[in-house]
């Protein structure tokens, strides 16, 4: 019983770390698109800037 509930807590550490990769890859994503929108943000307000409306 004692080896099944080690085994048991092994797998449940690997997977908690295969969760965390996943929670810093979509940290990663989610920095990039902040990036990629702040970026078109300001190329749509240089746009209107320069419109002779």
């Amino acid at each position: 019983m004692e080896k099944k509930f080690l085994d048991a807590i092994q797998q449940f550490t690997r997977e908690l770390e295969m969760l965390k990769k996943d929670i810093d890859s979509i940290k990663e994503a989610t920095v990039r698109i902040d990036k990629d929108l702040l970026e078109y943000r300001e190329e749509i307000s240089k746009v209107k800037q320069d419109d002779p409306c």
